[in-house]
């Protein structure tokens, strides 16, 4: 979802990029003024917990501030969904049958 206030004049104008998932949710904007605003309204109708943003989704946030950089990396989720499946221990071999096999 986009919010765009660029038509509000001097300091209170921006846009809001939210994204929302069930309970995850991940904003970005390029004026804070405009997103405490943003976020003081919401919280008069959700109960919202703002923090910087560590994980989305499942996947870790990571940022590197001196490029900008930003990467999301999926181990976490991916170890979480092998130990669902109780599959921690397993062992994977390239070729499960000997090579030259019919089946």
């Amino acid at each position: 979802m986009m919010l765009d206030r660029r038509d509000l004049p001097g300091d209170a104008s921006g846009i809001i990029l939210l994204n929302l998932y069930s309970d995850d949710g991940l904003g970005s904007t390029d004026n804070s003024a405009l997103w405490d605003s943003f976020m003081v309204d919401l919280k008069v109708e959700f109960n919202v917990l703002e923090k910087d943003p560590d994980y989305f989704l499942g996947c870790a946030i990571e940022w590197d501030p001196i490029t900008g950089v930003i990467k999301l990396d999926r181990r976490k989720y991916l170890r979480k969904i092998v130990a669902e499946y109780d599959m921690t221990d397993i062992h994977s071999s390239p070729i499960p049958l000997p090579a030259g096999r019919k089946i």
